[in-house]
């Protein structure tokens, strides 16, 4: 617009004739437009952006005179939400606008790059038309942000980044059935989301464990891609019967065990007599190997155990158990109180009383089985009387002493025939 009568006589010194143009410089054109003078100006004028002067004299020369500008247009970064915790987070590239002279760049919580340069948080200098990209390192928490501020020629943004919501997580009821069947426990517990895990049954002493149940089944436990909660069950059996191929004999002998609700064998098998020590019963074979088990620690009232072999154990059977007889005694076989009936032996034994052999309060130890007579071994033969086995043992002494026997018994017998 022009400016008349702003100024009536105004004299300006002017360096003019630049090769090119340049800020807070006079320049000028038209007739004598070269050198420096003192010119008469009648006229003043300011273009529309308002960054320059121009001066006109009655003789037709005319003067520019531009302003220098370091106030860039806005200019704006693009926030970035939900991305990763403690990762390195680069805004978009912004191009600097709206000035002609070099402008001051600073930053703060962060750092920025002009084009291709290297990163710096250092102040310096851009202009028209650099491009300017800038960034930080995210939050190491969960929905939470970092900015980072950029000013150019006083003019500024921020750079926003906010980290994602914390990832959900799932948890796995893990139960034992009963509680004081074992314990189970899951890894990780709890389970991110899509995540795995596994769990793990483990029996307490005198259970054993059987299955899992509900989210779960079978002997294993493995939960994949988990994205709700999970319940698992493992369930435990209490160990009170056990039956399995007793030694010497080959036959299946069965064991059980009453007491408390959970007492339970810990340990249970059969083994020879020999093997548990001491020196056997005389007249007495152990057929059947005999029973070594031990309880978990919920037995103090007391135990009962029932013993039940394939055949009718034969007369004259008693049932034996090995270690002291009274308090304090040395280890031996001794006869125990039991009760046999056709192919069954049933016993109690009292915590710490005779026949347990662990001292601890609740746990019971105990080798114990059936004595055979050693003559019923000989009984046992299905096809012989008692006449037919007198006979036999008649000739197994010998010629001469059966003809003193026969002798004997005719004058026993002709006796007895006079009275």
């Amino acid at each position: 617009m022009k400016l008349k009568s702003l100024l009536t006589s105004v004299t300006l010194l002017l360096g003019v004739g630049l090769a090119a143009a340049a800020v807070n410089t006079w320049e000028g054109s038209g007739p004598n437009a070269a050198g420096a003078a003192s010119w008469q100006i009648n006229a003043l004028a300011l273009s529309p952006d308002g960054q320059t002067m121009y001066a006109a004299s009655s003789s037709g020369r005319v003067l520019s005179y531009e302003f220098s500008d370091t106030t860039p247009v806005a200019f704006s970064f693009t926030d970035q939400t939900g991305v990763a915790t403690s990762t390195v987070i680069t805004s978009n590239a912004i191009t600097v606008s709206g000035i002609n002279a070099p402008a001051t760049i600073t930053i703060s919580g962060g750092e920025y790059k002009i084009g291709t340069g290297s990163w710096t948080n250092a102040s310096a200098t851009v202009s028209a038309g650099d491009s300017v990209t800038v960034r930080h390192t995210s939050s190491a928490s969960f929905s939470s942000s970092v900015n980072t501020v950029l000013s150019i020629g006083g003019v500024t943004d921020t750079f926003t980044s906010t980290t994602m919501a914390a990832v959900p997580t799932f948890t796995v009821t893990a139960t034992a059935s009963p509680a004081a069947g074992g314990t189970v426990s899951c890894t990780p517990n709890p389970v991110s989301l899509g995540g795995n895990a596994t769990c793990t049954a483990t029996p307490n002493a005198g259970y054993s464990f059987n299955a899992f149940s509900g989210d779960c089944s079978g002997t294993s436990c493995s939960l994949t891609g988990v994205t709700a909660t999970k319940s698992v069950t493992a369930s435990f059996t209490l160990n009170t019967n056990y039956s399995a191929t007793a030694p010497g004999s080959g036959s299946t002998v069965s064991a059980s065990l009453t007491g408390a609700a959970t007492c339970g064998f810990s340990n249970v098998g059969y083994q020879t007599a020999a093997s548990a020590g001491g020196v056997l019963p005389a007249g007495y074979t152990f057929t059947h190997g005999v029973l070594a088990f031990a309880t978990n620690a919920n037995c103090a009232s007391g135990i009962s155990i029932t013993l039940t072999y394939p055949h009718a154990l034969p007369p004259g059977s008693k049932f034996f158990k090995f270690g002291p007889a009274t308090a304090g005694a040395a280890p031996t076989w001794y006869e125990h109180p039991a009760t046999i009936s056709g192919n069954t032996i049933t016993y109690s034994v009292a915590d710490n009383g005779q026949g347990d052999n662990n001292p601890a309060v609740g746990a019971i130890n105990d080798p114990a089985g059936a004595g055979v007579p050693l003559l019923a071994g000989v009984s046992s033969v299905p096809t012989l009387s008692e006449w037919a086995l007198l006979l036999l043992s008649l000739l197994l002494v010998g010629t001469v002493n059966s003809q003193v026997l026969l002798v004997r018994g005719r004058a026993m017998l002709s006796g007895l025939w006079r009275r």
